[in-house]
């Protein structure tokens, strides 16, 4: 199985070795590969020389027309000689799931198994958000489906450890793999699991970032409570209110406690995220607390709009 790491925040080879021997006792071979987008780009324009029109098809959303179909994929496959890997990255450029059917579609399609490229964690495109959460959504028996898995992790080397951790597990475990099985090591720590709850995965939050949301979600639709003469919803807004508090002292205590941490490192990848989403919380806080000023007008729930903090919604909320 091979891992490549491709941090832009990393230029020193003796800061990989943390992370790579991690890795060893799975047999992951562990790379690290620089400026491997300027490369591609180089790749691409050579490509595109004879034909302008043409684009780099790497997963099926970018297959054209289809997977099945594509005469370029086609191409690829039948004119590169056998020994040549060719990088897919699944279903679509970040792809939430990659099964073996699709592994095994896309390797008839190429005349060879896949080299998964896998951005189940890159935050490249958006280096507002971190991505903490385990190895996830890749069934460990599409390891024989594969000629390898690159994973390409958040630009900030220190916040990849849990994703490679559990890469590394994902390949020695198999089948009794969870990727919500912390508990045999360091990172069961209430700080460490709230970290990886709140910064999870692109498609979805983690059990205690999705209670926070349904919480925050539960006080603003029901706020109109406090305007009535039921005194039993009342004292029930003013108990999740109060629930609510105790989860923003929390993420505040989170905060502080990565600010002391000795790995300064790790507190310059992770400083500003966890501080604006410790800003965010006590804006909601503050939100909830203007409920219970005079005068305050709180309309009730509107069930034909679908509220931002409905995880229903099609559109996965950052939090």
């Amino acid at each position: 199985m091979l891992m490549s790491l491709s941090p832009t925040s990393c230029t020193n080879a003796s800061v990989i070795q943390p992370a790579s021997s991690a890795l060893q006792v799975s047999q992951t071979l562990c790379c690290y590969c620089t400026a491997v987008g300027d490369d591609l780009v180089g790749v691409q324009m050579t490509l595109r020389r004879p034909r302008t029109s043409v684009s780099l098809e790497y997963c099926t959303t970018r297959a054209v027309p289809s997977l099945s179909q594509s005469e370029y994929l086609a191409t690829v496959g039948k004119g590169l000689l056998p020994g040549i890997d060719i990088l897919w990255t699944g279903p679509k450029v970040i792809s939430n799931e990659i099964s073996v059917e699709h592994v095994e579609e896309v390797g008839q399609v190429l005349r060879r198994p896949p080299l998964l490229w896998d951005n189940l964690h890159a935050n490249d495109y958006d280096r507002r958000r971190l991505f903490l959460g385990p190895y996830h959504g890749r069934p460990t028996d599409i390891a024989s489906k594969v000629r390898g898995v690159l994973s390409n992790p958040n630009c900030e080397f220190e916040a990849n450890f849990v994703p490679l951790f559990t890469l590394s597990q994902w390949r020695l475990l198999a089948d009794a793999y969870d990727p919500m099985d912390l508990d045999k090591d360091e990172m069961k720590l209430d700080d460490v699991e709230l970290l990886i709850d709140l910064f999870h995965l692109p498609y979805g939050h983690g059990p205690k970032a999705t209670a926070m949301l349904r919480q925050f979600d539960w006080l603003r639709s029901n706020a109109f409570c406090l305007q009535t003469k039921n005194e039993q919803r009342s004292n029930e807004w003013l108990q999740k209110a109060e629930d609510f508090r105790s989860m923003e002292s929390i993420v505040s205590n989170l905060f502080r406690h990565l600010c002391s941490s000795a790995n300064r490192s790790l507190v310059y990848d992770l400083y500003a995220h966890v501080s604006d989403l410790r800003s965010t919380i006590v804006l909601l806080r503050a939100s909830c607390r203007s409920c219970l000023l005079p005068g305050h007008h709180s309309p009730g729930p509107s069930p034909s709009r679908c509220s931002p903090f409905d995880l229903t919604c099609s559109q996965t909320t950052t939090f």
